[in-house]
């Protein structure tokens, strides 16, 4: 979905009020980033936004933080992680990879449904997977060579 500079401009105020659905938010910060002006726009109702919500607020009852304090101490907690995250999470890995190998030269430019190409999908995937390793105490996370045949951009 694409939008034209007024089609965003009327759904600015249901954009600030975080009213709007995915794909219609997506496409009003589409239209933000190509109509520069309307993120000044945006950011004048954020603020008014702002005002006037703070503007009648009230101080919560003093009991009020001891009843949600109550609440998530009663709350159930999560199970352990398994004992074998480690082994999963290699294997996760090593299925990526297997599937990597699968994709044609051709097709690491193409566009992913998050709008990045698939190279930019896998560089950031990277990132993510170093990231876990590194919060696991697995050292650093090396990529599996790229095959022979692919160019990295």
């Amino acid at each position: 979905m694409e939008l034209d500079r007024n089609s965003a401009a009327e759904l600015l105020g249901a954009y600030v009020l975080d009213a709007l659905e995915a794909p219609e938010a997506d496409a009003v910060e589409r239209a933000l980033v190509a109509f520069p002006d309307l993120r000044s726009e945006a950011a004048r109702l954020s603020t008014t936004m702002g005002a006037l919500a703070s503007a009648d607020a009230v101080a919560p009852e003093s009991t009020v933080r001891d009843r949600v304090l109550d609440a998530v101490r009663r709350a159930p907690r999560p199970p352990a992680p398994p004992d074998d995250l480690v082994p999963l999470y290699r294997r996760q890995v090593a299925e990526l990879a297997d599937v990597l190998e699968t994709v044609p030269e051709r097709a690491w430019s193409r566009d992913t449904a998050a709008g990045w190409t698939i190279h930019e999908l896998v560089a950031h995937l990277v990132g993510v997977e170093a990231y876990v390793a590194s919060r696991l105490d697995l050292g650093d996370f090396t990529p599996p060579p790229a095959p022979s045949t692919t160019t990295w951009a």
